[in-house]
């Protein structure tokens, strides 16, 4: 897997600081795992991605004045989106097959809400900024994040906090704080 990940940062043109030298162990007994891999490679096809589309998108970006981040972001999703349809024309694909294509994410890759979240932001960015398409069939359903609510102290453990604090400047501080 080390070769996969190299090359895959290589080609996004990051900048590797390798640490170990990592010899790549090959696998000898079939598992999920490489079951799953070897179903996602033959999934995703980068030889054959639809560079002019890559090229027309990559256009975008700059005429619209988008940050870096966000193009670098966006790019490496709509490389993965290119792969995962190197046999079809993806101007033509319809709303059904770009779900289907998200769902596959979802489900051999268990992707993160944030994660699901770019990916559709990187196509919607495509279909409706560099093609200049309405929004109204690219509606694509999105994964709301969990809210995670925030662990507050009980009086006890307040008690103990300011019954150890003995500056009175600094517990005046964390009263007030707290207060």
């Amino acid at each position: 897997y080390y070769m996969q990940i190299k090359k895959y940062f290589e080609d996004e043109k990051c900048k590797l600081k390798i640490k170990h030298n990592v010899v790549p162990k090959k696998e000898t007994t079939p598992n999920s795992n490489n079951a799953k891999n070897k179903l996602e490679s033959e999934k995703l096809n980068y030889n054959q991605i639809d560079k002019e589309a890559l090229r027309e998108y990559d256009k975008t970006f700059t005429i619209r004045g988008a940050s870096e981040s966000t193009r670098k972001i966006y790019m490496s999703q709509f490389k993965r989106f290119l792969a995962y349809f190197s046999d079809k024309n993806i101007n033509e694909l319809d709303e059904k097959e770009i779900k289907d294509y998200l769902i596959w994410e979802l489900e051999a890759n268990n992707i993160s809400p944030t994660l699901q979240n770019q990916k559709v932001n990187a196509i919607k960015y495509y279909y409706e900024k560099t093609l200049g398409r309405k929004r109204t069939i690219y509606d694509l359903p999105r994964t709301k994040k969990g809210k995670r609510i925030p662990s507050v102290l009980n009086n006890e453990e307040l008690i103990n906090i300011f019954a150890s604090i003995k500056n009175v400047k600094h517990k005046c501080i964390i009263m007030l704080i707290f207060s």
